[in-house]
């Protein structure tokens, strides 16, 4: 399966104008202990699952310590510093960022009154609305809620 992206992750606000891009590249923000690195996933939506993984080990290597503004969606992973919930603010370039927090066991009540233990993590998107409608927005979160509640169906 092919890295997915809505068409609306395809664009830009710049200059005053909305910009379709080609391709989508994807800024990783990653903890390490020499600091945080900013690896870039070119061409992400020609990817698959397991390009995206090989690409992302090899760029981390590489990675700067300093944002690249090559991103046009940023992902964010708050969860090695044990934040619960995040959003992010959108810098020039990025249409979209996706933040997400720390796992967690949260209890669940069943149908026959028992009591589960479920982990479960907060996602978050922002999304700058002169490209992305936020009907869109709220789609890609529900698909990429199915997905890690299937994640055989990314292979």
């Amino acid at each position: 399966m092919k890295f997915f992206f809505f068409s609306s992750f395809l664009s830009l606000f710049f200059q005053d104008e909305s910009k379709l891009l080609e391709t989508v590249n994807i800024s990783v923000v990653v903890d390490s202990k020499e600091g945080p690195r900013f690896p870039v996933l070119k061409n992400a939506n020609f990817l698959g699952l397991l390009d995206v993984a090989q690409t992302l080990k090899d760029a981390l290597s590489n990675a700067p310590q300093v944002p690249d503004v090559a991103g046009s969606f940023r992902i964010s992973d708050f969860g090695g510093s044990g934040v619960t919930s995040a959003s992010e603010i959108l810098d020039t370039v990025s249409a979209s960022a996706l933040s997400i927090s720390a796992p967690r066991k949260v209890p669940q009540i069943q149908e026959d009154g028992s009591i589960k233990f479920s982990t479960v993590a907060t996602l978050t998107l922002s999304a700058d609305a002169r490209t992305v409608d936020p009907e869109v927005a709220e789609r890609f979160l529900l698909t990429i809620q199915k997905l890690l509640a299937s994640p055989t169906t990314l292979l």
